[in-house]
């Protein structure tokens, strides 16, 4: 049972009248869970983002950028920001030993 004035879905991922900012591919959303999936994140934009892009969290200073996994979680705090970025591919060459 929950006391009177506490929030029963805070330990759930989420406060209820609390909306953190964030930003994908320099646009804000504001969101209201403090954890989410990768996927969960390539599902804000509309369209989301598809399979044929890697999802990256930006990081001050120098050295990679983290790729978010689709399975993975990722904590949420006011002002980060991820993008995305297309796959790298080869067109036109089936074998690369051709």
């Amino acid at each position: 049972m929950t006391a009177p004035g506490q929030d029963p879905n805070k330990d759930k991922g989420h406060e209820k009248d609390h909306e953190i900012p964030i930003h994908i591919d320099h646009k804000m959303y504001k969101v209201s869970k403090v954890t989410m999936t990768g996927a969960e994140l390539r599902g804000l934009p509309q369209p989301p983002i598809s399979a044929d892009y890697d999802l990256y969290r930006e990081v001050p200073g120098q050295g990679d950028d983290p790729k978010i996994g689709d399975a993975e979680s990722v904590e949420l705090k006011e002002g980060m920001h991820f993008y995305s970025v297309l796959r790298q591919i080869n067109p036109g060459c089936a074998d690369a030993t051709a």
